[in-house]
């Protein structure tokens, strides 16, 4: 629903690489130079392949296969950055092979400390090998001269560069005679019509304007001309107040610069249609009356080519419109107009008449008015069902809105993935105005799972209700799911009962960055799987809550908030602020946290822009699975660690297990099979017995332990690496050499319903099985044997003691016929 456009975008230009060498110790030397700018353009470090592939013992086709490979799997640290301290670095900061680094030489997060960015590119057919330089807008001044230095590293081998890179002031551009429309000497003139449908939005269209004959006529040369655009290139003002034209020029920029949005402008006084809008239009800021926009003019000095973007603002444009604006390039006393003329044309369709309908279903989706913009609500269909109305495979499913009563829409989609967002009667538009709801996708190409939500402030629009049909289509056949949406009052729920049956600390080392994607190696796995949240809280599709404001709470008493008040993408997720309070898109969010429900993968989003996500920074925030029909919860208290590198440790399998505690102080036994942790981990038993750890508060693990030795743990489950916590666990064999877990307390637990949950563990190289463990007093976990046992017929079907049905009994404890048996 918001358009996010990167703010590191590059428009390449001309560099002038002054020398290029290849020293006796083959180290690669390059001096380059570039004008103060604000545009994020680079210049280029331009070396052979080959002498690069030389110095690295390899050959130029191995080495650029390298690369590809290296930069497709997006891990890896083959091209680096030396740091002021001498040692060479792989932490990007940037897009995967790039970083931003500071005036100082170090690396700095994307915002006001970064001064410039590198990275690197190849291109084998050409035999080129270069690094690419650019800078952070108006950081760096003329004179500015730097001296970074990289590597390329490759089978064992290093290849360094050294770059002098020089900032030249920009020069200054001859001052126009006139800024006046009316009275300009135009010597040259370019027109170019472009098209474009009226259901289209931001999405660009590229301009190209064939210049070469303008530096001539503008009396300069085409490398000026490219040098200065920015400064010379100039768009008509509209008056203010009348919203005419008021035959003025200006180049401040209202858009990607150097762009401008634009308004249509009213005739003047005196035409015949006074104060009425023509098709001509003029500088707008971005806002109510803005139509379209043109932006990131640039001017190629070797090909004389003049290129742009435009778009449009979603909604505001209707088929059969047409408008006209200009821009000018004004040298001197002289001036180059390029002329713009956009026409609307309808979006195209495709006739149902000949089409034939195999089943349709309506869906009552309920949006309530305390919902926070675009919040959206799940929505499931039964995708084999109707691939097989249709005949067809769920992958051969196409999905369509309608255009008109008789006819689908057969552009773009128009919202989030292959989704759209439909007006008050149900037709295909783009967001905007016009817009009322959308229906999108949870996850591109799959089309069994929808998010449905409502155009910013519908939802305190209590009674509306707006419906949409959503087509899958195959051939010529289609199916249909109308999508019904009411607007409800929502009372504050009663929460007061709602259970915390697990709190599992988590440790997360992540890198900070400016992009909103995951990739890999970007922060350290943390996952819970849906077998172990089903044994839990009994679901294995939980909804994620966060924690309300406090003013929130304060006033309604709910503690807890549905991920979908705040969503982030994937679903389930919300964005929060570092205390883990639920506060959706935007600068007050820290980062997003989603949860994978195939899997159990957490994943985090970083909100790129704010000064929270920097190296050294830490962040608490508990995030909620919860059973909706039982309100039982398992609350993951996060520890967000940001780091340069990650150092993570790989969970190589989980299980969940029960033992009894004693409220008096006497130890229980339990037979317990440790053999599917032996066997991922490839323990040996003296490695087993010597490696036991525990999950600490602040989710990292403990130091390896003798399990013989054991663990203590604190009444909230979190392991005491001090040896001085309440509870004690220890693994020992019994007499027939079985191993066995005693469990004891070092103070009496006078709380008969006394439970909690806590995670030990067995670590090797960085691997680690986890056994999440439900400890309750003796009383209840006998009681839960003999809950099996009433609850079981008396045959031979067979359960584990947390009631699970299993298909053999194996070693440990177990019920069989409604009895207590024990396997050895």
């Amino acid at each position: 629903m918001k358009i996010i456009t990167s703010l590191k975008k590059r428009v390449t230009c001309a560099a002038s690489l002054l020398a290029l060498s290849l020293t006796a110790n083959a180290q690669f030397t390059a001096n380059v130079e570039q004008y103060a700018n604000s545009d994020y353009s680079a210049v280029y470090a331009t070396f052979k392949l080959t002498d690069v592939a030389t110095q690295l013992n390899t050959d130029t086709t191995t080495l650029a296969a390298a690369l590809d490979a290296w930069a497709e799997a997006g891990s890896g640290d083959m091209f680096k950055y030396k740091l002021p301290d001498a040692t060479y670095t792989g932490a990007y900061n940037a897009n995967f092979g790039e970083f931003w680094i500071g005036a100082d030489g170090s690396l700095q997060e994307y915002g006001n400390g970064s001064a410039f960015y590198a990275g690197n590119e190849w291109d084998a057919e050409a035999d080129v090998y270069r690094i690419y330089l650019g800078q952070y807008p108006d950081a760096l001044k003329e004179g500015a001269e730097l001296n970074p230095n990289f590597s390329l590293d490759y089978n064992g081998a290093t290849a360094t560069f050294d770059i002098h890179y020089t900032v030249n002031k920009l020069p200054d551009a001859p001052v126009p005679s006139t800024i006046k429309i009316s009275e300009l000497n135009v010597v040259g003139k370019k027109s170019l019509p472009v098209t474009r449908l009226d259901n289209q939005g931001y999405e660009a269209t590229a301009l190209s304007f064939d210049l070469s004959d303008a530096a001539a006529a503008l009396g300069t040369d085409n490398f000026t001309l490219s040098t200065l655009l920015s400064q010379i290139i100039y768009a008509p003002c509209v008056d203010a107040t009348l919203g005419t034209a008021n035959d003025t020029l200006s180049n401040t920029s209202t858009a990607g610069a150097p762009g401008w949005w634009l308004r249509r402008m009213v005739y003047p006084q005196g035409h015949e249609q006074q104060g009425e809008l023509s098709d001509d239009c003029g500088i707008v800021n971005y806002g109510d009356d803005a139509l379209f926009f043109t932006e990131a003019w640039a001017f190629n000095a070797e090909t004389g080519e003049l290129t742009a973007n435009l778009g449009q603002f979603p909604g505001k444009l209707t088929a059969g419109e047409t408008l006209n604006t200009s821009v000018y390039i004004l040298y001197a006393d002289k001036a180059y107009q390029i002329d713009i003329n956009l026409t609307i044309e309808a979006a195209p369709t495709q006739s149902m008449t000949e089409m034939t309908c195999v089943g349709s279903e309506t869906k009552e989706i309920t949006i309530y008015d305390s919902f926070t913009d675009y919040q959206s609500v799940s929505m499931t269909v039964d995708l084999e069902a109707i691939a097989a109305a249709l005949g067809c495979s769920t992958t051969e499913i196409g999905l369509k809105g309608l255009a008109d009563e008789d006819a689908f829409y057969t552009g773009n989609s128009t919202a989030g993935n292959q989704g759209y967002w439909f007006n008050e009667v149900g037709m295909v538009c783009s967001w905007g105005e016009t817009a009322a709801m959308f229906v999108e996708n949870t996850t591109a190409d799959d089309y069994s799972t929808f998010n449905v939500g409502l155009y910013t402030g519908k939802q305190s629009e209590v009674g509306e209700e707006y419906t949409a049909g959503l087509y899958f289509v195959y051939g010529d056949k289609y199916y249909v799911v109308t999508v019904h949406t009411t607007v409800a009052h929502k009372e504050a729920e009663d929460q007061s009962s709602w259970e915390i049956v697990s709190s599992r600390p988590a440790a997360i080392q992540i890198i900070p960055n400016n992009e909103y994607g995951v990739g890999d190696n970007v922060h350290t796995p943390y996952s819970l799987s849906p077998e172990i949240v089903n044994e839990l809280i009994g679901t294995t599709e939980p909804a994620m809550y966060v924690l309300y404001h406090d003013s929130i709470a304060a006033a309604t008493g709910e503690k807890w908030a549905p991920a979908t008040k705040y969503p982030c993408s994937p679903a389930p997720g919300a964005w929060v602020n570092e205390n883990g309070i639920g506060t959706g898109w935007g600068s007050n969010a820290a980062v997003g946290v989603c949860y994978d429900l195939s899997n159990g993968a957490f994943s985090i989003y970083q909100m790129p822009g704010t000064d929270k996500n920097v190296a050294g920074a830490t962040m608490s925030l508990p995030i909620y699975l919860v059973n909706e029909e039982t309100h039982k919860m398992i609350e993951v208290k996060f520890t967000l660690q940001f780091v340069n590198e990650l150092m993570s440790v790989e969970v190589v399998g989980e299980k969940a297990i029960m033992l009894p505690i004693n409220t008096e102080m006497d130890e229980t036994v339990t037979a317990i099979d440790y053999s599917d942790a032996i066997t991922a981990l490839e323990l040996t038993t003296e490695e087993f017995e010597e490696c036991m750890v525990g999950m600490l508060a602040s989710g990292l693990w403990s130091e390896p332990t003798v399990a013989s030795t054991g663990l203590t743990f604190r009444t909230d489950g979190t392991c005491d690496a001090s040896g001085m916590g309440d509870i004690y666990i220890y693994i020992d064999k019994d007499a027939k050499d079985n191993y066995v877990t005693t469990v004891g307390s070092n103070q009496e637990i006078s709380d008969p319903n006394f439970q909690t949950s806590l995670q030990f563990g067995f670590m090797k190289d960085n691997k680690v099985f986890i056994y999440s463990v439900t400890l309750l007093n003796e009383a209840a976990y006998t009681n839960g044997i003999s809950n099996i046992a009433d609850n079981k017929a008396a045959n031979n079907t067979i359960y584990d003691l947390m009631g699970r049905r299993v298909a053999k009994a194996t070693k440990g404890v177990f019920i069989v016929g409604g009895k207590k048996v024990v396997v050895k």
